[in-house]
């Protein structure tokens, strides 16, 4: 299974592909709404990428968004929230994800990632952080 998803950078001419997977879990959002959600995260100095793990099909499986931030412990961190992750349990899937997230963290000159997990809004949901040194 070595290969079977791949982190993609997710900007407007692809957002329809991830649109789906979040529609799936909030019906009630709206197309209108996650495109201006994108257009925020694309603006110069936003600080913030909207990142979808994709299957070879171009199907999205995993949304994320993540931005750096200093922190007390680590000094540099990338910080990853998930927005949307598919319901069927898949240790390729999460490692795809891991990987993206270690990988981006290194291109940032990050020394670790705060893996945020958890339904609804970041400020309504139950979290669950998973937190990782880089080597």
């Amino acid at each position: 299974m070595e290969g079977a998803f791949r982190a993609v950078r997710l900007e407007c001419d692809r957002a329809r592909r991830g649109y789906a997977l979040l529609h799936f879990f909030d019906p009630a959002l709206k197309l209108e709404d996650w495109l201006a959600y994108l257009d925020a995260q694309d603006r110069p100095g936003a600080g913030s990428d909207v990142v979808a793990i994709e299957d070879s099909r171009g199907y999205a499986h995993a949304l994320f968004t993540h931005e750096v931030e200093q922190t007390l412990r680590h000094g540099r961190v990338l910080r990853v929230q998930a927005l949307a992750c598919s319901g069927v349990p898949s240790p390729v899937l999460h490692d795809a994800i891991v990987a993206a997230a270690e990988r981006i963290a290194r291109e940032r000159g990050c020394k670790g990632v705060v893996l945020e997990i958890g339904d609804g809004p970041r400020d309504e949901r139950a979290e669950s952080s998973l937190e990782t040194s880089l080597r």
